[in-house]
């Protein structure tokens, strides 16, 4: 296995999926190799902007979803070539529970069911 490396820069372009206000970009290495994983957390740049995601294998290739969010404040749009930095994202990821929710779940026993979800669905 080679050097598993915690940063890659690249040039991407930024694909708009052809059925839904969707982008993403494919990324042009092989991740496992690079990275020493297939899905893991990252922090993403372009042109500045800065967002957390996750690098997924879809259809045979390493992709990573770029939302609107990130699009505008990096001030790109479907169809740019862009400069991207990944790098591998080590903080734990936390979601701020609002209080009702967190009594509602108290009350009913769900606590520690709700801290074992993965933070994906946490945030729904």
């Amino acid at each position: 296995m080679a050097k598993v490396l915690q940063k890659q820069t690249f040039e991407a372009v930024l694909e708009k999926h052809e059925n839904m206000n969707a982008t993403g970009i494919t990324i042009p290495f092989d991740v496992e190799n690079v990275f020493g994983a297939k899905r893991f957390p990252v922090k993403a740049s372009i042109n500045g902007a800065n967002y957390r995601r996750s690098v997924v294998r879809m259809g045979g290739e390493y992709m990573m979803g770029v939302p609107k969010a990130f699009r505008d404040a990096a001030g790109i749009k479907a169809g740019d070539n862009i400069v991207v930095t990944l790098e591998r994202d080590t903080e734990p990821r936390v979601v701020k529970v609002p209080a009702d929710l967190a009594e509602s779940l108290k009350k009913a026993s769900l606590k520690n069911v709700c801290e074992k979800l993965s933070f994906t669905h946490k945030r729904e």
